[in-house]
């Protein structure tokens, strides 16, 4: 950062895992959604980072894109099978899948009113 300052707010490691991806909750800026090569998604608290809330598995393929919605009460998540998934993080389940990509979803974006979900992909398209 040029003439900032940077902080240290926290470290997680997680031992044989690759992550992939990280994104933080857009309300309160204290949960961050790590996806990894083994196909989960960790949530973690930004205080306390030694531990996950949550691992949501239902994917496929590596986690390579993660994207919290405006409520923070959805994870969506774009693998390298080329899906897309939407996670309820109460219930800790996939309940919308969304198909089309013929190769990996590396990012992911909403609408700023929140109404739409867009994924971009390797097979150059996207998808909203």
């Amino acid at each position: 950062m040029e003439g900032g300052t940077a902080w240290k707010l926290g470290e997680f490691s997680s031992p044989g895992r690759i992550v992939q991806c990280i994104s933080i909750s857009p309300k309160s800026k204290q949960l961050i959604a790590a996806g990894g090569d083994d196909k989960k998604v960790q949530i973690l608290k930004l205080d306390q980072m030694s531990k996950p809330l949550q691992t949501l598995t239902g994917n496929t393929s590596p986690v390579l894109a993660t994207l919290f919605d405006f409520k923070e009460s959805a994870i969506i998540t774009g693998s390298a099978g080329g899906s897309v998934k939407m996670f309820d993080l109460l219930e800790e389940r996939v309940v919308r899948s969304f198909s089309g990509h013929l190769s990996s979803v590396v990012t992911l974006a909403h609408h700023p009113h929140g109404d739409y979900i867009s994924s971009g992909g390797d097979d150059t398209n996207v998808r909203i």
